[in-house]
């Protein structure tokens, strides 16, 4: 990739199109025995959106990538996805939340002193809903050890191709989105200079890298570093907004 060249979006970030509509959805499904909070007892709760685009490409790789998430957090395999198979068929949360908990069952009668609680939850949000549709999706996972992990992810498509979208398809100048990104970041994390290391970041070869995770709302641009990524656990997760007008910085 040429970093400083400039050239148009791949895709235009604000074409006007109609909102894909959606409904929430929720799964819980709880421990044997447990008829209380899953936080408290064990299971499974996630709270997500279900597309309803009447089969349309868009639609159906949002419900399958939504759904996904939660699968790959819950351990699960993964079916074929939406652009590589002719029918979908989309990850079963509430089966793989089934095979999860029947694991903590045999878990507990053989350790039957064991106070872990196994849970997973989680939930996913519509932030933009316009020519793109983006979700953030979000799940703290707790199966033992010394703390939770929590991961966040973004999902993103363009409505009127079905087409998924990476944020570096939407930067005009990736040489001027990167300068704004890095200055953003150092002036919250409060880093003077380029010595990233020494306030505890680990960025590759000691310069700024975008995030794994990255997403946009109506007006804003989200990058999202989930811990480890580039700080300690104890440091958390790094969360830097932008306006969204500096995709199409030249």
């Amino acid at each position: 990739m040429c970093a400083g060249c400039s050239r148009e979006p791949e895709t235009p970030p604000a074409d006007p199109a109609p909102e894909l509509s959606f409904k929430d959805s929720t799964v819980v499904v709880r421990a044997h025995g447990c008829n209380g909070l899953v936080e408290d007892c064990g299971g499974v709760e996630v709270h997500f959106p279900v597309f309803n685009g009447n089969g349309s490409r868009a639609s159906d790789y949002l419900n399958y990538a939504v759904r996904a998430f939660f699968v790959s957090q819950l351990g699960g395999s993964l079916p074929n996805q939406p652009d590589t198979a002719s029918a979908v068929t989309f990850p079963d949360i509430i089966k793989e939340s089934k095979l999860l908990m029947a694991d903590y069952t045999e878990e507990k009668a053989a350790f039957p002193m064991m106070a872990v609680v196994w849970t997973v939850q989680g939930s996913g949000s519509v932030i933009c809903n316009d020519s793109i549709v983006c979700v953030q999706l979000e799940a703290t996972t707790f199966l033992g050890g010394a703390h939770p992990n929590s991961v966040t992810d973004f999902v993103m498509v363009h409505v009127p191709t079905g087409k998924p979208v990476q944020l570096s398809g939407l930067v005009r100048n990736m040489k001027a989105f990167l300068n704004v990104a890095e200055q953003t970041f150092k002036k919250q994390v409060g880093i003077k200079g380029n010595d990233y290391a020494e306030k505890g970041y680990m960025m590759q070869d000691g310069k700024f890298t975008l995030p794994l995770a990255s997403g946009i709302t109506t007006d804003s641009v989200i990058l999202y570093y989930n811990p480890y990524e580039i700080a300690p656990y104890v440091v958390g997760p790094t969360r830097i907004s932008l306006p969204r007008t500096v995709l199409e910085a030249n």
